[in-house]
């Protein structure tokens, strides 16, 4: 007998299992700028977003809207059964796809397919490219150890530095292509600078105007 349905978790672990039984490497509580993507999955290229809740709410709908852009097609993923104006005003206005999973049985159903706009938004492959499955947190849960913008970041900094000892900020942001999670190099520049000099990125230092690790 399938257990009934009562938490966001719960609801997740339907989709988890639906994604991985179709093909898709599935990526849960993924970092985004200032929150996490409850589901990135990945199959031939194709990034999809899936958000998790037990209830419609303006949350669900700003955290699809934010990460819809940077992705190639995006979804959420709901207790059945959904409001047909609801339904409606994914579809027609918005271009999101619905998952519906009954809240009894665990029967899922994508009732609206998530149509796909091939992204060319680097972040989510870049950020994807190091990690694995079970490198993070479990979707509806949050994990205290999983990956953050921000450490993804710094870990591209380290790692630039390593290889370039006495490279100066400037050169690493406008320069070395590093990929970080900022909007602009101007606020990464600006933003990382300071964290440098108040030794909040693990182990990298500045001598004299140039990098170095300790």
């Amino acid at each position: 007998m399938i257990k009934k349905i009562i938490t966001e978790r719960e609801l997740a672990a339907v989709v988890v299992l639906w994604l991985r039984q179709n093909g898709w490497k599935v990526y849960q509580e993924v970092p985004f700028y200032e929150c996490c993507i409850d589901i990135i999955a990945e199959r031939d290229s194709i990034i999809w977003a899936i958000e998790c809740k037990m209830t419609w709410n303006q949350r669900l709908m700003r955290q699809i809207y934010l990460v819809q852009p940077f992705v190639d097609k995006a979804s959420v993923a709901v207790p059945r059964p959904l409001r047909k104006v609801q339904r409606k005003f994914y579809k027609y206005e918005k271009g999101v796809g619905i998952i519906e999973i009954d809240r009894k049985t665990g029967k899922l159903d994508e009732k609206e397919s998530a149509p796909i706009q091939q992204s060319k938004h680097w972040y989510f492959r870049e950020m994807l490219s190091h990690m694995v499955e079970e490198s993070v947190g479990l979707a509806g849960q949050p994990s205290k150890g999983r990956i953050s913008a921000f450490s993804h970041t710094c870990d591209l900094l380290r790692d630039i530095v390593k290889k370039n000892p006495g490279i100066t900020l400037r050169e690493v942001i406008y320069e070395s292509g590093i990929k970080h999670h900022y909007a602009n190099n101007k606020s990464a520049y600006a933003s990382l600078g300071k964290w440098i000099s108040h030794k909040k990125i693990k182990g990298v230092y500045r001598k004299n105007g140039g990098l170095y690790l300790e």
